[in-house]
């Protein structure tokens, strides 16, 4: 029987990576894109260090967002497409339209757009719990949200990011409002800070908050946190979404548990602190976090995150799915292992 194909965007990226060897795993062959061709040697020796497939099952296509060259390539003959590639910055960028929102909202389109022409049966795409939980002036301790929420743009605490990943996704469903009838599906994907295992050194942007812990670049915690998924479950959240008939037409939020930064230096603190790793344990008041961004440009871009504890739902992804999330604490070890493992954070 031939193998059923999907199409990977933006191939050589933490979650790609995890989902290309859950697919090879799973037996189907791949399409990835990736915006540059040199990446394919050492893409293919990462993978194959963790699944076992043959060449064949496995191709890269050059292209990009802001292209239209090679998407009918990428697409033709895939049965599923998984559109993955979309800008992340760790800091506010200068031109946020430009640098952000663009690609985010035009790849998405383009994507959609060339999965139509060529036959595709369903696209998942990876949105984000910005596109949910942001612009509602959230006290401290708001209410669960889940994924009928939709982010206001014109609200408070939106970062560029943030706007970029809600318009992507708004863009998305309108375009299968508009232009689609009953010949292609459309399910998005909403994982919060994704963590766990390290494949490389290319990893999740939020995986440098472990880093830093693990590295004591952060003297000190501010009054900050995120709700946590781990990166197999995103994985497999896709791959799932790409099949399950009732998932059609769903967005799906991948989440597991919130946790203040103290808390995530307190799991690091208890399994590392007796193998020389000194993690941060003092909270750094409001003030003191706000004179920091200042001077650091990543921490400035967080700064809508200071104080606010925002909670969203993971039923859907049980009921629906049939995942059932890997713990955060097991999420933050995991990746404190590997980023060691990977070289990225030195042995004591």
């Amino acid at each position: 029987m031939e193998k059923v194909q999907v199409t990977v965007t933006g191939g050589s990226g933490y979650i790609a990576s995890h989902s290309i060897i859950k697919l090879l795993e799973k037996k189907y062959s791949v399409a990835a894109t990736i915006r540059n061709l040199n990446r394919e040697s050492s893409l293919r020796k990462l993978l194959h260090k963790h699944a076992e497939f043959s060449d064949e099952n496995l191709k890269f296509i050059q292209a990009d967002l802001l292209s239209d060259n090679n998407w009918a390539e990428a697409v033709h003959g895939s049965k599923y497409v998984l559109h993955m590639a979309s800008p992340f910055l760790s800091y506010l960028p200068k031109d946020p339209e430009q640098e952000l929102i663009r690609p985010a909202r035009e790849g998405t389109l383009r994507v959609l757009k060339s999965s139509l022409a060529g036959g595709v049966k369903r696209v998942v795409l990876t949105s984000s719990m910005a596109a949910i939980s942001y612009g509602h002036l959230p006290p401290k301790n708001e209410s669960l949200l889940d994924e009928d929420t939709w982010t206001d743009i014109n609200g408070p605490d939106l970062t560029p990011y943030i706007v970029s990943k809600t318009m992507a996704e708004k863009a998305a469903w309108d375009f299968m409002e508009n232009e689609v009838k009953e010949t292609m599906e459309l399910v998005a994907i909403n994982p919060s800070a994704v963590l766990g295992p390290v494949l490389e050194k290319d990893f999740s942007p939020s995986a440098e908050l472990v880093k830093k812990l693990m590295e004591r670049a952060m003297p000190a915690l501010p009054e900050m946190g995120f709700q946590i998924c781990d990166v197999r479950d995103v994985a497999e959240a896709h791959i799932s979404a790409m099949t399950e008939k009732a998932a059609a037409g769903k967005r799906i939020a991948v989440t597991d548990r919130f946790l203040w930064f103290k808390e995530i230096a307190e799991i690091l603190h208890n399994e590392y602190a007796d193998q020389g790793y000194k993690i941060p344990q003092k909270t750094l008041p409001h003030f003191a976090v706000r004179l920091f961004s200042l001077l650091d440009k990543e921490t400035r871009s967080v700064l809508n995150e200071l104080g606010v504890h925002r909670k969203l739902s993971n039923n859907r992804l049980k009921s629906l799915l049939g995942i059932d999330p890997v713990s955060a604490k097991q999420s933050i070890l995991e990746t404190a292992k590997t980023l060691i493992e990977q070289g990225i954070i030195k042995s004591r």
